[in-house]
């Protein structure tokens, strides 16, 4: 049924934002030389997770480097402001 493929779909998406999360967390987590554990928890708080889980803004097509840019990106703009 249309409802049942649409739900698959949908899964799909929600798989491959979290595993972009997943894998931007890794990044982020290396380059700063952080515990993930300790960027995950900051990363799922940031506005660039809410972008990231919004399926409107498309973020994860861009795919895990981008997410992590972004993510320190605004890291860094929250501390200079």
């Amino acid at each position: 049924s249309l409802v049942g493929s649409e739900m698959c779909i949908r899964d799909r998406v929600e798989a491959a934002m979290e595993l972009t999360a997943v894998m931007a967390v890794s990044q982020i987590a290396q380059q700063e030389k952080k515990p993930e554990t300790e960027v995950l928890k900051s990363f799922m708080n940031s506005n660039t997770a809410k972008m990231l889980f919004d399926d409107e803004t498309k973020l994860w097509h861009n795919g895990p480097a981008y997410v992590a840019y972004e993510y320190l990106k605004e890291c860094k703009r929250r501390k200079n402001s």
